[in-house]
């Protein structure tokens, strides 16, 4: 079902690291501007009928003069009447662009996220909720506390629980039914675009999160899963598995959507010419003029007149943005998906959840490029939040030009290299889609009665990018847990793999214990931490003005 015409690049969040562009285009001051008022309307309550009423719409140019004015914000560079209609013009495209999805999409502040409590329905939610609480119980006392939560996060299935280890886990060939060890080879990341460049930097030659098979039905209308859940026995937890095949395929307009929007020409609301063009023509005429001139003191004139002389800068809402439709049932019949269900529980003696660490999703020969949460049940915490970050390249400037990046793009040296997109309120019921390009994290939340528990429960799918051929997935790995397998783990595995009338020797070995799986999944999380370490410089390193 891959069509060979199908080229779909989709951003890494690790590029700069990588030799490639490292992110989003720099955004001006005046295009943040838009943008925060955008977000603003687009949280109201039936904002799609509210922009069409021109007195309803005159207020809240008002309210933004208001606090513009209160907050010290100066508008450069452009009209502010016409960042305001800009804004007003762009909504029609996001009214348009929700419409197009089934499911009530709401595009969250930024194009590429966006979250719907509607496409998992009731039954399959009451499902979940209860399939959950017999997982949960499926643990005893042994309950799973993620390593360094404060016993504040419960991990029901987490992919860094028995991962593939490279040199002991094992893989079956679908075809000869043999088995081998699986060993880490560069042809893991090699591909011609070079997109797994930095793999030295992000990628593991230890260990790999297992993606479980999503794969198309007969009649092309679900996906269904063909291979084992990490960590989740498919025989125990059946019903289970429907029902996270069920929230999967509800979520797919919505990934459908995310995935359009991340391969398509990314959205600039107020190109800025580079260099010098972004001045008035006298006084780019008089500054080459004093360069020219063995006399001429330039950098005293361009120090003194350049903020002046910017062009105006302000924008026209022509048309509306380019969006390269795609669709993950047209174009794959198979997908890697990794599973992830985990439960934050507050108590009366530890009632304050600190919240979580800015990070994106696995390594880079995980190649996940989108993650869809699902929060299926909340009971007694405050309001919680899920935020989000984005970093930028370097604008085009000329060497030393202090000016060009601090008038328009409000960039000084030693600032921090990112931009805060603000945070999704995220409530029971709500499935939130987005790409693995953004850095993201928990805020802080408490209980609401400090006298009684607190939780909130998810189910996290993390999509491999689907052209991805070379890592591997659970379809033909061998499982690892010795719980699931017992004494006779030749006839599980070879009912597993569909291989029932073929002798298999099963190599005993690969059995990991629990405690050892514990101990590889230590091995994992620190280098994971080293990843994000380095990672983290893509999102918080410092700009740093060229003189050269």
């Amino acid at each position: 079902m891959e069509s060979a015409t199908v080229n779909r690049f989709f951003r890494l969040p690790f590029q700069n690291m990588c030799g490639l562009p490292q992110g989003s285009d720099a955004k001006s001051i005046n295009e943040w501007i838009i943008f925060d008022m955008s977000k603003t309307i687009r949280t109201k309550p039936n904002w799609q009928t509210k922009y069409k009423d021109s007195e309803i719409v005159n207020n809240w140019k008002k309210d933004f003069l208001t606090q513009f004015k209160n907050d010290g914000i100066i508008i450069k560079h452009a009209n502010f009447d016409d960042l305001f209609e800009y804004t007003i013009k762009e909504l029609s495209w996001y009214e348009k662009l929700e419409k197009e999805y089934k499911g009530n999409l709401k595009i969250c502040m930024d194009d590429r996220i966006c979250s719907s409590e509607t496409l998992v329905n009731g039954k399959i939610k009451a499902n979940l909720k209860t399939q959950s609480i017999e997982l949960e119980k499926s643990f005893g006392d042994k309950i799973d506390y993620h390593p360094g939560s404060q016993n504040q996060v419960i991990d029901l299935v987490h992919p860094s629980l028995f991962p593939l280890v490279y040199g002991k886990s094992q893989s079956i060939d679908p075809d000869t039914k043999e088995i081998s060890v699986i060993d880490y080879s560069e042809d893991i990341v090699g591909d011609p675009d070079h997109k797994y460049k930095g793999f030295q930097f992000f990628g593991s030659k230890n260990f790999q999160w297992l993606p479980t098979i999503f794969e198309l039905s007969h009649d092309k209308k679900r996906y269904e899963i063909t291979s084992y859940i990490n960590n989740l026995e498919p025989k125990s937890f059946k019903d289970l598995y429907k029902t996270i095949e069920d929230v999967f395929n509800a979520s797919i307009p919505a990934l459908n959507f995310v995935l359009s929007r991340l391969c398509s020409p990314e959205y600039i609301r107020i190109p800025v010419p580079g260099q010098l063009e972004v001045y008035t023509e006298k006084f780019q005429e008089e500054y080459e003029a004093l360069l020219d001139s063995d006399e001429g003191d330039y950098e005293t004139y361009f120090n003194e007149n350049a903020a002046n002389s910017i062009k105006d800068l302000s924008p026209t809402y022509n048309s509306d943005p380019i969006t390269n439709n795609f669709s993950l049932p047209n174009e794959y019949s198979k997908l890697k998906v990794i599973v992830k269900m985990a439960n934050i529980e507050l108590m009366p003696e530890n009632p304050v959840y600190p919240g979580g660490s800015w990070h994106v999703e696995g390594a880079l020969n995980e190649d996940i490029v989108a993650t869809v949460l699902y929060y299926y049940d909340t009971e007694n915490i405050t309001d919680s939040e899920l935020e989000f970050r984005a970093d930028f390249e370097d604008p085009l400037y000329e060497q030393d030009d202090k000016v060009y990046c601090k008038e328009i793009f409000g960039i000084e040296d030693e600032k921090i290299h990112s931009n805060n997109l603000g945070g999704v309120k995220v409530e029971e019921g709500m499935l939130l889609v987005f790409p693995n390009i953004f850095q993201h994290h928990v805020k802080p939340f408490e209980l609401k009665d400090k006298g009684k528990k607190g939780t909130r429960k998810i189910l996290c799918f993390f999509l491999v990018d689907p052209g991805n051929k070379r890592n591997f997935a659970s379809d033909t790995v061998l499982p690892q847990q010795k719980e699931w397998l017992g004494e006779n783990s030749d006839e599980i595995v070879s009912k597993m793999f569909k291989s029932k009338n073929q002798e298999m020797t099963y190599t005993k070995e690969l059995d990991f214990e629990y405690d050892l799986a514990l101990e590889m999944r230590a091995k994992l999380m620190k280098e994971r931490s080293n990843f994000f370490t380095e990672g983290d410089s893509s999102f918080s390193r410092e700009f740093c003005l060229c003189e050269h």
